[in-house]
């Protein structure tokens, strides 16, 4: 039996509106830093904050995380983004 090739993403394909779960950020490179810091980051609203979709689900919005990698530094989660 042969083990057929793990499905990779595509990041760049996904929807504004689609959803990526914090393992999935990491693992595709786009943040590279720790479940830690990340949480600290978005308290300081310096990340996007993930959207509450069900109980225990909190996946991030794929339009807010290219939003954030446009400028990390300079990045200010807004009100109305929330």
């Amino acid at each position: 039996m042969s083990n057929p090739e793990p499905h990779l993403l595509d990041f760049d394909s996904l929807p504004d509106d689609g959803f990526l779960r914090a393992a999935d950020l990491q693992r595709l490179g786009i943040t590279p830093f720790s479940n830690s810091t990340r949480y600290r980051l978005i308290r300081a609203r310096k990340f996007p904050k993930p959207r509450y979709v069900a109980p225990n689900v909190k996946p991030f919005r794929v339009g807010d995380i290219r939003k954030w990698q446009k400028n990390p530094a300079a990045y200010k989660q807004q009100e109305s983004d929330a």
